[in-house]
């Protein structure tokens, strides 16, 4: 009896090794980034109305992330905030909490574009009705 518990308690661990293995292997693939960076792009689709575009992303094994062509969009599809590069450098303790705690934040290359301000409407003279008594 005791084998048999033993071998299950082996298996469940190689389970799990074999789990997390494949888990690395499938974010430092292309195509485990490409449908990362997907998903990232689809959360921040209803933040930024216009739209998000992440060129690439890469996921270090120590907590550290990497988002190269980082492009936010206005409403009317023009870019607003273009990041060549942005490397965010996470706590690890805080993760095994499902907390997560940026210890690090560098943007490089960025280039924001702001809007000309709106017409503002030529300000009226007060109405004689308007007048103190």
């Amino acid at each position: 009896m005791r084998r048999w518990l033993v071998r299950i308690a082996l298996a469940a661990i190689a389970i799990v090794v074999l789990a997390v293995a494949g888990l690395a292997i499938f974010v430092h693939t292309g195509w485990g980034r490409g449908v990362l960076a997907g998903e990232v792009e689809d959360a921040l689709a209803a933040q930024f109305p216009g739209g998000v575009h992440v060129g690439a992303l890469e996921l270090g094994m120590f907590g550290e992330i990497v988002i190269r062509d980082l492009r936010i969009d206005r409403p009317d599809h023009q870019p607003e905030l273009v990041v060549r590069e942005v490397r965010i450098g996470l706590a690890r303790w805080p993760l095994l909490g499902k907390t997560v705690r940026i210890d690090r934040l560098e943007l490089d290359g960025v280039t924001a574009t702001v809007p000309p301000p709106a017409p503002s409407a030529p300000a009226r003279p007060p109405s004689p009705s308007a007048a103190v008594r």
